[in-house]
């Protein structure tokens, strides 16, 4: 957008422009108020993921301490000599467990060659997932699920007392209804969403009456600055108190369901030791009990340590989890909150002889409510961009009539097309190397190679529909061409959740890389063709922003949604979302750029451009002295640092998929509000030379420094030194080409275009070049390698621009 216009615009009486409009002022709040509600939504719809999530481990946990007690049960009688096929008392042992857990639809007992051999409730038979049940190696619990219901199998294992492992002699399959889990989440719904509700009416009735009281009193950019201001406030209030409450409510609700499922897992516990003990066995003397107490501590993470104290408290068995501790000693457990203790009595012949404490893991309980607070406040973040982009939008929209009067503020329009296009499209942006790894691997390609195909594949055909788009901007409509980049990412990212192996996702990804290279094509093209040539970095920059901020709010959410629907589903959210994008852009982007006259500067298409002019780019110096020792490196890096080893190094480090994407965030927000204001320096500086090369310095020693200093916080340093290296050399160095006498000869489309493709030989060999290495060196020295390349590439540069001496100024 071309600020100075704007603003001149902007400082005129409210009368003569629409800013300051009862219509416009309407239209800013209704939109900001729908973007309100859609972020305190998208905050409820969160919050009711993550108490599913918890709701289903737990019941999880409780009946695999459940199953486990049982087939213990079982495993004991085998001891003696029986077989499973041959167990008489099989039935009631089962009929016992259904009636003690009602909830249990069905119970199963297999042999080991998944043959049934007993059952209570609906018909089960050996599904498709029996290949997956545990054998006696492993004794793990394998679970599975339909739409209706989960289901675990236990395996059975008769082992001597000195075995570790033994002979497997069949199976105990039990399913749940996943109605239990179900209906806990819809009572939380019903409060979230009326906590939702109340909030974003106060919200609004605050909203709508500020910005009309602002209009009121000024105009113009003042106008719009306090807008902004309001936008913030109304933003990041709503969104506190909303945070405040759900959380408030959620740490209730988790810990009541972690209170009774812990008492469920006492009760088994007592039932055990009060049958010891009626056989005359002292509360002292009790044997096998540790068994149980690690079953049930293994498979409860919300529970700290259990213990067994004599009449007189004093503590007789105690087992601590290994993931927390808690005060030793036992005792009173002085200064404990009571709400994380729950205490069971143990008698004998109706006299008290003891008692059971479990206490309840805070730590763990914190860690839950933490992760919850971070997806709101990033949530927030999110809407408070997305709120920034339709404000700044609307605002041109209706100042200068955009699409009929005022072609110099084209950009904003087209800026927020480009937001919504990455916001749609970036969405598996932080875990698409970690979804590849999962898939069947090429035949005869190591690992980490086969996970960065997809990848360099995508950024191939990137390249592809650059050059495709330069050459269809020389016939047809930036518009058409858009809309085609559009379809064809919507379509490869919903393919990209059924792809089943590394060839197919690769596959899906060439259709993504396409559609963006001609979508970016189209919209670079466009700005660069509406932008004076004083204004054209910034111009460049501030389309950038768009595309970083949709991103960056794409990237932290779906890295969120990942880890609650899963990563396949995460495309399908993605592809739904371009027909957004579609929509918006038939509403707003239809016109914009058509029959408008162009600024003064070099043409889009040269008039006698041809083929041969076209090869002759690959004869100009200067051109391939910028392609080659600094766009294809930046470009190198950007892919393999960022978008490839970014992701394995942080799973490597444990940070979790939410957290992956958050920490990834920097990078897109340096992008989008600081590259603005260096690259107001750059449009300042008359040899454009000297941003690209201190920013291609900077960008090659920070990756360089991680190899030696690495840690997830050094990696959020290191990502904001490298997007400061993005923002001084990117916009200087299209301005250096689309300024170059290269550019006169052959046209800016098809000379950004060409440039643009080659330079997408740096995103194609930087995942190829990172998992090469990945195959003998870590990540950290993979990452420190490709910075190495860059600072010397950047050192060749500078010592040829000194040979050279001046840029020359076309």
């Amino acid at each position: 957008m071309s600020e100075a216009a704007l603003d001149e615009r902007m400082s005129e009486p409210p009368s003569q422009v629409m800013i300051g409009s009862g219509g416009c002022v309407r239209r800013i709040a209704l939109f900001i108020a729908g973007t309100l509600l859609s972020a305190l939504l998208l905050n409820a719809a969160l919050s009711i993921l993550t108490l599913e999530r918890v709701y289903s481990r737990s019941l999880l946990s409780s009946y695999t301490v459940i199953g486990d007690y049982h087939v213990e049960k079982i495993r004991r009688s085998l001891t003696f000599g029986k077989s499973l096929d041959r167990f008489s008392g099989l039935d009631r042992l089962l009929a016992a467990i259904q009636g003690e857990n009602p909830e249990i639809t069905k119970l199963a007992v297999y042999s080991p060659e998944r043959e049934l051999l007993l059952s209570l409730g609906a018909p089960m038979t050996a599904t498709q997932d029996a290949d997956r049940w545990p054998t006696a190696a492993t004794g793990t619990v394998v679970v599975t699920h339909s739409a209706e219901s989960y289901s675990l199998t236990f395996p059975i294992v008769s082992a001597a007392e000195d075995s570790t492992t033994g002979e497997l002699q069949g199976f105990l399959v039990l399913a749940l209804p996943k109605a239990l889990v179900g209906a806990k989440v819809a009572a939380a719904r019903v409060q979230l969403a009326t906590t939702c509700l109340l909030t974003g009416i106060l919200a609004i009735g605050l909203l709508r009456p500020a910005i009309f009281w602002l209009a009121g009193r000024w105009h113009g950019q003042a106008l719009r600055s306090r807008i902004l201001g309001v936008t913030a406030v109304v933003f990041l209030g709503s969104q506190v108190a909303f945070s405040y409450h759900a959380i408030s409510d959620f740490e209730d609700c988790y810990i009541d369901d972690v209170r009774q499922e812990s008492v469920k897992f006492g009760e088994l516990l007592r039932v055990d030791i009060d049958r010891i003990l009626d056989l005359g066995v002292p509360i002292n003397k009790l044997v096998r009990v540790e068994t149980l107490l690690n079953d049930i501590l293994g498979n409860t993470p919300e529970l700290a340590a259990i213990t067994i104290v004599d009449v007189d408290k004093r503590p007789l068995y105690r087992l601590e989890s290994l993931a927390t501790k808690t005060v030793a000693g036992g005792g009173e457990r002085a200064g404990a909150n009571p709400r994380y203790q729950i205490d069971l009595p143990l008698a004998r012949e109706g006299k008290p002889v003891g008692a059971i404490h479990l206490d309840i893991d805070k730590a763990a309980i914190d860690k839950v409510r933490l992760d919850l607070a971070l997806d709101l406040a990033t949530v927030a973040l999110v809407s408070l961009m997305i709120g920034f982009e339709f404000v700044f939008f609307l605002v041109a929209l209706d100042t200068a009539a955009i699409l009929r009067a005022a072609p110099d503020t084209a950009p904003a329009p087209v800026r927020t097309g480009a937001f919504l296009y990455a916001f749609a499209m970036a969405v598996s942006l932080s875990f698409l190397p970690l979804y590849a790894s999962q898939l069947a691997p090429l035949p005869g390609l190591p690992r980490e190679l086969s996970m960065a195909l997809p990848l360099s594949v995508e950024m191939l055909l990137v390249a592809l529909g650059l050059a495709l788009g330069g050459h269809w901007l020389e016939r047809g409509d930036w518009f058409a061409s858009f809309v085609c980049g559009v379809l064809l990412t919507g379509i490869g990212v919903g393919l990209c959740s059924v792809a089943q192996t590394s060839w197919e996702l690769a596959g899906c990804r060439a259709l993504v890389g396409l559609g963006y290279g001609l979508a970016v094509m189209s919209t670079q093209t466009v700005l660069v063709s509406l932008s004076a040539a004083g204004n054209r970095a910034s111009a460049i920059t501030g389309l950038e922003a768009g595309y970083y901020a949709g991103f960056i709010s794409s990237t932290a959410i779906g890295g969120m949604l990942a880890e609650k629907i899963g990563l396949r589903a995460v495309f399908v959210v993605g592809a739904l979302l371009m027909l957004i994008v579609l929509a918006f852009a038939c509403l707003f982007l239809r016109s914009v750029g058509r029959r408008q006259p162009l600024p003064d500067g070099a043409p889009v298409v040269a008039a006698g451009a041809t083929e041969a002019s076209l090869f002759s780019l690959l004869g100009d110096r200067e051109f391939l002295a910028r392609l080659l020792l600094s766009a294809i490196p930046a470009a190198l890096c950007l892919a393999g640092f960022l978008y490839f080893a970014s992701p394995l190094y942080l799973s490597e480090a444990g940070i979790s998929q939410s957290n992956i994407a958050r920490l990834m965030m920097p990078y897109g927000l340096c992008m989008i509000y600081l590259a603005p204001l260096i690259n107001k320096w750059v449009d300042t500086v008359g040899d454009k030379r000297i941003p690209v090369l201190v920013g291609g310095v900077l960008g090659g020693s920070a990756l360089l420094m991680f190899h030696f200093i690495h840690s997830p916080l050094v990696f959020v340093g290191i990502l904001v030194l490298f997007s400061i290296s993005g923002a001084l050399s990117y916009g200087a160095r299209l301005t250096l080409v689309s300024e170059s006498a290269a550019a006169r000869r052959v046209g800016i489309s098809r000379t950004l275009g060409v440039f643009s493709s080659l330079e997408r030989v740096g995103n194609i060999l930087g995942p190829l070049l990172v998992g090469s290495l990945l195959v003998v060196f870590s990540v950290t020295a993979a990452i420190g390698t490709i910075g190495l390349v860059y600072l010397v590439c950047n050192l060749l540069l500078f010592l040829l621009c000194l040979v050279r001496g001046p840029s020359a100024r076309t």
